[in-house]
């Protein structure tokens, strides 16, 4: 075959490459979009997330269905083109198309760091904290809270709260722990949950 005529059937080829390339990126997004959907929506309790991080997935998310309808636009786009060659015709659908798929591109790129910043905001932020009643029988639990009575307020993460741990940690006033301790300091204690009841504060 003539390499000229060869070129020119691969230019005309062109559009039909490039929206074939979009509609995988189409698909790729659109997983992509999914698997954070079931993460941020159907995540177990004991895996709570934090606000800051809640919202990034969000704005992953939001990214994601963006790049999703760009690629899946250009993969279906096929404005026919006037006035112009056959080859000039196909090299300005081609361009139109890949324009198309740079906003998937961009909301792509903008997906990830999105949930870069998820990431980051789980791991470097403290859990979220909720003020809890507990009950609990026995001794006193260590020496380090001997004036600790059998019903108190504390806070606990939901991360502790929800977990399946043997103990639950708990931060409480070091005022109820012993008297005359310094106001405003705090203590974490770690209670054993077969004697350990949460009476109030626990999320449902």
């Amino acid at each position: 075959m003539d390499p000229a005529v060869a070129r020119n059937d691969r230019s005309l080829d062109a559009p039909e490459r490039s929206r074939a390339r979009s509609r995988s990126m189409a698909t790729l997004a659109a997983s992509a979009a999914g698997v954070v959907a079931a993460g941020l929506v159907f995540r177990p309790e004991s895996a709570s997330i934090g606000s800051s991080a809640k919202f990034s997935g969000f704005i992953a998310l939001s990214f994601l269905l963006i790049s999703t309808a760009a690629y899946a636009w250009a993969s279906l786009y096929a404005k026919k083109i006037t006035g112009k060659s056959e080859h000039s015709a196909a090299k300005t659908l081609t361009l139109h198309i890949r324009r198309i798929s740079l906003v998937g591109s961009i909301a792509g790129l903008g997906s990830i760091v999105a949930l870069a910043v998820m990431v980051a905001f789980t791991i470097f932020t403290e859990p979220e904290r909720i003020p809890i009643t507990v009950g609990f029988e026995g001794e006193p639990l260590s020496r380090l809270c001997p004036d600790l009575p059998h019903e108190f307020t504390g806070t606990a993460s939901l991360f502790d709260l929800h977990g399946s741990g043997a103990y639950l940690k708990v931060t409480v006033d070091a005022g109820a722990c012993r008297q005359g301790s310094p106001r405003g300091s705090v203590i974490d204690i770690y209670l054993d949950r077969a004697t350990a009841q949460v009476i109030a504060g626990s999320p449902q």
